[in-house]
């Protein structure tokens, strides 16, 4: 059982601070807003505790090529937008991202040896602050803490953590806090009772008495809230504030916000819920494949739609498998557009999954495990559209598993492999049979660490991925030919925590989304949109308390999906597993509607 050591603090405050809401209203916000409301905390120390008045400047908005300029894609431009607020001076350097406190020259990863002198808390009109007075032993390196804003849901616990109030929590990791005698000098009365405060309500320190360091004060709020953690010398003390306000409110998330009516998508957006093929179109959706499953086959897991073969090849577990089991048996079918004439089209091997047609609609591929290996070991098998052509393997078996398939031309493939000792790379298959290893470069040295799934532009001639950085976690987006060159005039987003491409449009234009900083509890984003001349428009920013899902271009519209779960971990480049309840949009980028399609319990997910 974990050791807890509480501190109750309930302290007067008298005026509220001003804050003003990412969006008060529907308009497309620029970077620059979004920062100034929601700046980066400033984590270098400083000689006093008392704010600066001057308001932080904006930072510039991240570029992928040339200065934006005007085109004709269907993004839409932004509006004119009223004065910026300027943010309250007392809290410009709180935000949402996760903090790391240190003195100067320290890189916070060496054991530390302290006592707790005293814990003091304040209010201050726009923030309420607490206040840990540290002595630090003699040769001791000096101190370091890691503070998170994160879901109570999220939150890691031990048997015997204590149930605290709120749906969100300030968690402040103190892992190199040695338990030694200074540490067990430390003994703070388990409970003061205070009065006044409305969002600092208590403080909750906890350990394991097994463990040689390490420890975390907990502080538990009713919603996340803007934070600072610096670390100050002379005297030494370690210093949170947290605001008394928020600066979140319904509209400050844009791809969650309604505005007007979209037209109707150009073509039926096609997903899979439940194991289940379903066809949105004239305002309803449809299940297609619920009057075949149980007779024919099991739950679905992924799906390709070719509108001109009037067809759609998907991946599924055999009848009367249990749903969500990853050993069941699984093989190609095949339904027409309008859910008729169920068809196995292939059963190679003891899998099926992520079937894509060729452009000319001529060929599908898929993957399969022959093996039944753990990790499965999945090779690329090649189909016929028309006729009665049985399945290809087109790529032996080996040391790699594939998966993430997209097709370059007719007869070439680009797709994500992996090694069961966690080596990743992107393989290109030319028409020939003969594979290129295109990541290799990329990998090599020690700027990333893994690569994600290749984004093929339906030119076949611009490779979006995902690249995760080695120093902190965050990704670049990185834009390949098909022999792995970075695309001319095009640079990796940088300037961001993470990017991730999430769909192509129809003229050849790339949506994707980035991040300003690692956060557990707010995704702070933007959609951005880049044509084909490199020009870079802003689509949206927001700021969310749940994740998104996956995305997909209709005609002149986006189709995406939300997620109502918070997320389960730090917001990052990778797609978070659909999980909970989920809602269908569309945003028609012509004439700016966009409205919620239909809302479910269980997750969507697009084919390609």
């Amino acid at each position: 059982m974990r050791r807890l050591l509480a501190l109750c603090c309930v302290l007067l405050f008298t005026s509220a601070c001003e804050q003003t809401s990412i969006a008060e209203q529907e308009q497309i916000r620029n970077v620059e807003t979004i920062q100034a409301g929601l700046p980066t905390p400033t984590l270098t120390p400083v000689a006093t505790d008392t704010p600066s008045p001057t308001a932080v400047p904006p930072t510039s908005t991240p570029t992928v090529g040339p200065s934006p300029t005007p085109s004709s894609s269907p993004v839409p431009s932004p509006t004119a937008l009223p004065p910026t607020a300027t943010p309250n001076p007392a809290i410009a350097s709180l935000g949402f991202c996760t903090q790391r406190a240190t003195l100067p020259g320290d890189d916070g990863l060496a054991r530390f040896s302290v006592r707790v002198a005293a814990i003091t808390s304040t209010v201050e009109t726009a923030f309420e602050r607490i206040t840990i007075g540290l002595v630090q032993t003699a040769d001791s390196a000096p101190p370091s803490a890691l503070a998170r804003c994160l879901p109570v849901a999220a939150a890691p616990t031990a048997l015997g953590d204590p149930v605290l109030p709120g749906d969100y929590r300030i968690q402040i990791d103190l892992a190199g806090w040695t338990h030694d005698d200074a540490f067990r000098a430390s003994v703070i009365t388990p409970t003061v009772v205070l009065s006044g405060t409305t969002v600092i309500t208590q403080a909750v320190f906890i350990y394991d008495p097994l463990a040689a360091n390490g420890a975390a004060l907990v502080i538990p709020l009713a919603a996340p809230a803007p934070f600072e953690l610096r670390m100050f010398d002379d005297p030494l003390r370690l210093e949170l504030k947290v605001a008394r306000q928020s600066p979140l409110s319904s509209s400050s998330d844009l791809l969650r916000t309604a505005s007007g009516k979209p037209a109707a998508p150009a073509n039926p957006i096609y997903y899979l819920r439940a194991g289940d093929l379903y066809r949105y179109t004239a305002g309803a959706d449809r299940n297609l494949t619920k009057s075949v499953r149980a007779d024919l086959f099991g739950s679905i897991t992924s799906f390709a739609v070719s509108q001109p073969a009037d067809l759609i090849a998907f991946c599924a577990s055999s009848a009367g498998a249990d749903a969500g089991d990853p050993r069941a048996p699984a093989a190609l079918w095949g339904v027409q557009l309008d859910g008729s004439d169920a068809r196995l089209l292939a059963d190679s091997g003891r899998s099926c999954a992520g079937p894509v047609f060729s452009p000319d609609n001529s060929t599908i591929a898929f993957v399969t495990d022959e093996t039944d290996d753990m990790p499965p070991q999945r090779t690329i098998y090649t189909l016929p559209v028309r006729g009665d052509g049985a399945p290809t393997r087109v790529v032996n078996a080996d040391e790699w598993s594939r998966s993430g398939l997209q097709w370059l031309d007719a007869r070439s493939l680009v797709y994500l492999v992996a090694a069961e000792d966690g080596r990743s790379s992107i393989f290109v298959r030319d028409g020939n049979g003969s594979e290129t290893d295109i990541g290799a470069e990329l990998l090599r040295g020690d700027r990333y660490t893994q690569l994600g799934a290749p984004l093929v532009s339906p030119d076949g001639n611009v490779i979006a991925i995902e690249a995760q950085r080695s120093n902190d976690g965050g990704a670049d987006l990185l834009l390949l030919d098909r022999t792995g060159k970075q695309v001319a005039g095009v640079d990796p987003v940088d300037d961001v925590y993470w990017a991730r491409p999430v769909a192509w449009g129809e003229d050849g234009t790339l949506f994707y989304l980035t991040s300003t900083c690692a956060s557990d509890a707010v995704l702070t984003y933007t959609l951005n949109a880049l044509t084909p001349g490199a020009d870079l428009r802003v689509v949206a920013v927001g700021s969310a308390l749940a994740p998104f899902g996956e995305f997909q271009a209709v005609g002149d519209a986006l189709a995406y999906v939300t997620l109502d779960a918070a997320n389960r971990g730090p917001y990052g480049p990778a797609v978070p597993a659909p999980f909970g309840p989920t809602t269908l949009w569309l945003w028609d980028l012509s004439d700016g509607g966009r409205a919620e399609l239909i809302s479910v319990d269980t997750p969507i997910r697009f084919g390609r």
